[in-house]
């Protein structure tokens, strides 16, 4: 994310209102509370995504409930059947419908309960209302030409209730090749694939899952075959908040739906608190020439799972990515801009700010070099060459 440090102590209060809303059991609201608490205390402090999951597993640990957001999700899939009908009649007399569709699916984002624990599902009719009134920012043209030009769609969903919204964009889409993926396990009220069995979705596409129950789409964790999909699609839309915030500079092109809803996002993309958007991830595509060989498959363990088993994961070999991963050397980008900073084993950024400085952090390994530009002092994150740090776009090169 963007400068992590901010992220935390909106994560330590979240850990408090879920673990509320899971149980009235105020020894478990303390327990939550203590060990997160802990937990931040020895996290890599830029790695806010992590803490995120690591808290809903303890939750669920604490509360002894495989999925506290179960009925809350089931009722807003309720909910948004119950309103789905009279929304597509709306949608298709309208001048734009598939621009229509595509807001209300974005509208849909205002539920979640992660960022409000105390959403009211009576609420929503009337916040999915105002919301859908609002404009539809950003690149939304070539969001449609895109559309039009993809054989292969990979659609990152985001939460239950939601994906019924979802669920109409994709069906006025009207055409083969649409993947729809939900989380493997529970992470807040995200769609699982018994919410996607909810909307109908194999109706119209097909549905898999990314095989990890941390909020967004954390790549380090998900399973290998997701993972393979998300490279090799044509175009990938990622929804929500959560998608954005460890997604945003991996290199390649991925369309963000969202609604702003944290001013560090609102200040990256440039629009307000409340906005609708269609975000275009930037990046730079790496040169040819400066490709590394093949990165050898490393295994990597879950920190904030111990039970689960070592993952292999391949490395980002064009040293790219959300934390500036990949070894040896390759360019990186990365959501927080780039700038100048040391890296471990001798790996160097340098940078350059655009509108506001951010800071970051990096890792080198086998003294590489790294550029970025975009937002601020940073330190670009990965195993050889540097990415980007701070807030803004970030491009490093690194060189072992």
């Amino acid at each position: 994310m963007m400068d992590a440090l901010d992220c935390i102590p909106c994560l330590v209060r979240q850990s408090l209102h879920v673990a509320r809303m899971a149980t009235p059991d105020e020894a478990i609201h303390e327990e939550v509370l203590r060990k997160t608490l802990r937990y931040a205390s020895e996290l890599n402090l830029r790695q806010a995504p992590l803490l995120s999951q690591w808290v809903y597993q303890e939750v669920r640990k604490q509360s002894g409930l495989d999925d506290p957001f179960l009925e809350v999700k089931r009722e807003s899939n309720r909910m948004a059947w119950k309103h789905y009908s009279k929304w597509k009649e709306i949608i298709l007399k309208s001048d734009t419908p598939l621009v229509n569709a595509a807001r209300m699916a974005i509208a849909g984002n205002i539920i979640d309960y992660g960022v409000n624990a105390n959403l009211d599902t009576d609420d929503i009719p009337a916040l999915l209302e105002k919301s859908y009134e609002d404009p539809l920012l950003g690149e939304v043209d070539e969001f449609l030409d895109t559309l039009r030009e993809a054989k292969d769609i990979l659609y990152l969903a985001d939460n239950a209730g939601e994906i019924v919204f979802d669920r109409l964009f994709i069906e006025l889409l009207n055409r083969d090749g649409i993947t729809v993926v939900v989380k493997g396990g529970p992470a807040i009220n995200d769609a699982l694939m018994e919410d996607a069995q909810a909307a109908r979705l194999q109706e119209l596409c097909q549905v898999i899952d990314n095989g990890n129950d941390g909020p967004g789409t954390l790549l380090d964790y998900c399973s290998p075959e997701f993972v393979e999909r998300f490279k090799k699609a044509d175009m990938v839309i990622a929804k929500g908040q959560a998608n954005y915030e460890t997604l945003v500079g991996y290199p390649r092109s991925i369309y963000f739906l969202l609604k702003v809803k944290c001013p560090l996002v609102g200040t990256h993309i440039g629009s307000e608190v409340g906005s609708l958007v269609i975000h275009k991830n930037k990046f730079t595509a790496p040169q040819t020439e400066s490709q590394p060989a093949p990165a050898e498959t490393v295994t990597q363990k879950n920190e904030t799972n111990p039970n689960q088993k070592e993952q292999k994961m391949t490395p980002m070999g064009d040293g790219t990515g959300p934390m500036g991963q990949g070894p040896k050397s390759g360019k990186g980008m990365g959501p927080c801009g780039g700038g100048r900073g040391p890296g471990r084993d001798q790996g160097q950024t340098e940078g350059q700010v655009e509108n506001f400085g951010g800071r970051g952090m990096g890792r080198g390994r086998g003294g590489g070099m790294g550029r970025g530009q975009g937002g601020g002092r940073g330190r670009g994150m990965g195993a050889g060459g540097g990415g980007g740090g701070g807030r803004g776009q970030g491009r490093g090169r690194g060189q072992a």
